[in-house]
């Protein structure tokens, strides 16, 4: 019996090692490559910040000879987000249909989840476990490694994770910091309900900055040492675009610094190593929910700067209702 166990311990060992292998690889041809398509997945909009720095980077460091740049809205419905679904089973069900509708109209070379909600969903889904797929990074690891980074360095400080609901259920974030020797009691989370949906109607609107000042207020009780050092980890891509509305209202928190991973994700593409003379690149951006005119002012006037190309893709988004299957 003991060495049957002990095979079978050894097969998925073997098993993790060959899928970080393959992982490996996987990246590397795609870096290897001067045309390449980069599709983008988020849950709602958030993941636009993350579609406006790859551009401003890549037209900065010319990684490539010619990039599409696709952001896929896996939102399944403008009333119905994954948040909002009764059980996990499901929210991995429509994450799966997206995944899929993202290879069948697409066929990207890499796949890049710029949200915390989804990136703990993607390890459970049908199509992680598939061969044949392209190398699809999530967001969470960027996170994790941000804020460990800074806890490892200043011992007496503490982090608070701020996330969806499903983001903050997960754990994820706490078990991996957790795992790296973070004692638990430096961790605090808080999920925050409603949050995203407000800052794609207004990133400094009233109704933001009223859920923003409830979370942060809720998290600050939770912290044993105020006038410690406190990371405030942004780990969802929609809290990027409110980092001022973060601060001010943390004013009660004398020490205190915002780690957005958005930006870390957006560098990940970049091979400073290799550069043509010159780069073309085009984006689009495809939703299955309709995008209300509120939401792309809103979220395109935060885009412009660093991209007017993304934000021009917004505005001209394509409306696919057969982009993924969806039934409720």
């Amino acid at each position: 019996m003991k060495t049957i166990l002990l095979f079978i311990l050894i097969l998925l060992l073997n098993n993790n090692f060959f899928s970080q292998e393959n992982m490996d690889k996987k990246l590397k041809d795609f870096f290897e490559k001067d045309s390449v398509t980069i599709l983008i997945t988020d849950s709602g909009l958030g993941g636009l910040s993350i579609t406006s720095q790859v551009d401003e980077l890549l037209r900065k460091y010319k990684t490539f000879r010619k990039v599409n740049i696709i952001f896929f809205n896996a939102q399944p419905e403008d009333t119905i987000g994954y948040n909002g679904m009764k059980s996990r089973e499901k929210k991995i069900e429509v994450f799966n249909n997206a995944l899929e509708g993202m290879v069948k109209w697409f066929n990207p070379d890499i796949i890049l989840i710029a949200c915390n909600t989804l990136s703990v969903l993607y390890d459970d889904t049908e199509f992680s476990k598939k061969s044949n797929i392209p190398p699809v990074v999530g967001i969470v690891d960027f996170g994790v490694e941000m804020i460990y980074s800074h806890l490892k360095r200043n011992k007496n400080s503490s982090a608070i994770i701020f996330g969806t609901e499903t983001t903050i259920n997960a754990n994820t974030h706490k078990k991996k910091l957790i795992e790296k020797g973070i004692k638990e009691e430096r961790i605090i989370t808080q999920a925050c309900k409603g949050l995203p949906g407000a800052i794609e109607e207004g990133s400094e609107s009233e109704k933001t900055k009223s859920l923003i000042e409830k979370y942060v207020d809720s998290a600050s009780n939770k912290l044993s040492h105020k006038n410690a050092m406190v990371y405030m980890g942004l780990c969802c891509t929609h809290f990027g675009y409110s980092k001022k509305v973060f601060l001010e209202k943390s004013k009660n928190l004398k020490n205190r610094k915002i780690l957005d991973p958005n930006i870390k994700m957006s560098e990940f593409i970049i091979n400073k190593k290799k550069s043509f003379h010159r780069i073309d690149i085009d984006i689009e951006v495809y939703s299955r929910a309709y995008i209300s005119e509120k939401e792309i002012e809103s979220i395109g006037g935060l885009i412009k700067k660093s991209s007017p190309k993304t934000e021009r893709a917004l505005k001209n988004y394509k409306l696919k209702k057969d982009l993924f299957e969806f039934s409720l």
